[in-house]
């Protein structure tokens, strides 16, 4: 049996697989991978252990160098020179003491000289007429040789209280501060003008001075003010670059007319144009000034809570420390003194030190120079001081007996009795 003819696909048929073809188009190609893309790239070997750090790299450099201007150095204020002028010749010393009067050192000898004021001393100064001048509770004398004269009284019938501070001139006039103003005695008779005239208020007067040009300087808890022509003014010493709650205590004039005002924490120097400069002295980082003394060549001194300064004409400031008997020994500084040969004056309530230049030291501790005998207030050296000082002497100490004999004293309690050493 035959079989059937193959037949053909219909035209219709043969187009209609054809587009269904085209539709799903042809087969995408296998896409060949990157198999170096995978691994992490190769390291060369190196002659380095594995756990050195790789060099460092030195700092990529500009092609050229930055403009730029060398820095403008900022200028330094100079640094403070006391004005000075030549030393003077050998003077005594003069020491103030209560309950006792002034005692004079010149040529080694000590003498108290007669008519001194022995209670309440408040000034004890070389004045412009070249004599020495003291203040006690309510007179004002001059020394004329071995003895004080009576020059006025100035008490509170005279100038409404008690003298703080004061000023002789070259022509003998006295010019004080006191509780109520700036007192001028002249032609044996005072006036007075108030606080409140001179722009003071009602601080307190701590200070004042007269310069050769016969200008006048007072000073009070917080301002520094100038009678010039016959008109006060205040002296602006915001210059200093001083706080404006400085109190000031003490006031003294240089050689060449310029003034130290002195504050528990800092020195000012103003000159006679009123230019206010703040002066380094030195000594502790928080400051106790008190007792400055300005000699006759220009060398200043100052305390300093328990130490003492001395800045010797055309030489560096000097601390001296008390301070467990480090430089010399003291308790209560109740006075300083500079002279012109360098040496600083010392007065506490252990006795006097002379210290200076340099090194050297004379102590007369309490007790040991029966003329000395009491609290040194006050010190004055002229010029350069006297030629001759006693030599350190030891302080009086004190033994039991031998045999530890007992005496009853005052408050009826048995004690060893004491007797000087040998």
């Amino acid at each position: 049996m035959r079989a059937p003819p193959h037949r053909p696909l219909s035209l219709s048929l043969s187009l209609l697989l054809v587009g269904l073809a085209c539709e799903r188009g042809p087969a995408p190609a296998p896409i060949a991978r990157d198999t170096k893309a995978e691994q992490p790239p190769s390291t060369p070997p190196s002659d380095k252990p594995a756990d050195a750090k790789p060099d460092a790299k030195p700092d990529a450099k500009p092609d050229t160098a930055p403009d730029t201007k060398p820095e403008t150095p900022v200028p330094q204020a100079p640094a403070f020179t006391p004005p000075t002028r030549p030393a003077g010749p050998a003077g005594p010393a003069y020491f103030a003491l209560d309950d006792r009067g002034i005692v004079r050192l010149d040529d080694g000898k000590f003498t108290l000289l007669a008519n001194s004021p022995t209670t309440l001393i408040k000034g004890l100064q070389l004045g412009g007429d070249g004599a020495v001048w003291v203040v006690g509770f309510q007179d004002v004398l001059r020394l004329d040789g071995d003895k004080f004269k009576k020059i006025t009284e100035a008490g509170y019938s005279e100038i409404g209280g008690s003298v703080d501070a004061f000023a002789v001139t070259d022509k003998g006039e006295l010019w004080a501060a006191t509780f109520k103003g700036v007192s001028h005695f002249a032609n044996r008779a005072w006036t007075t003008e108030e606080k409140a005239k001179i722009g003071a208020g009602d601080d307190l007067l701590a200070g004042i001075v007269v310069d050769k040009a016969g200008r006048v300087w007072a000073l009070s808890t917080h301002k520094l003010h100038l009678l010039e022509n016959g008109a006060w003014r205040d002296i602006d010493v915001s210059s200093a670059g001083a706080s404006s709650m400085l109190f000031f205590e003490s006031l003294a004039l240089a050689p060449d007319d310029s003034v130290y005002a002195l504050a528990s924490t800092a020195l000012l120097h103003v000159s006679p144009a009123g230019v206010a400069t703040k002066v380094a002295l030195g000594g502790r980082s928080i400051a106790s000034y008190g007792r400055l003394t300005v000699a006759s060549g220009g060398g200043l001194a100052a305390r300093d809570g328990d130490s003492a300064i001395n800045w010797p004409a055309g030489g560096e400031p000097r601390v001296y420390e008390s301070r467990d008997g480090k430089d010399f020994r003291a308790d209560n500084i109740k006075a300083v003194a500079a002279d012109d040969s360098g040496r600083l004056w010392v007065s506490s309530e252990l006795g006097v030190a002379i210290l200076g230049p340099g090194d050297a030291k004379v102590e007369w501790p309490s007790g040991t120079v029966p003329e000395l005998v009491g609290e040194v207030e006050a010190i004055l050296v002229l010029g350069s001081g006297p030629r001759e000082a006693p030599r350190s002497r030891p302080a009086a100490h004190r033994r039991t007996d031998r045999q530890g004999a007992q005496q009853r004293d005052p408050t009826g309690q048995r004690t060893r009795r004491a007797v000087p050493e040998p």
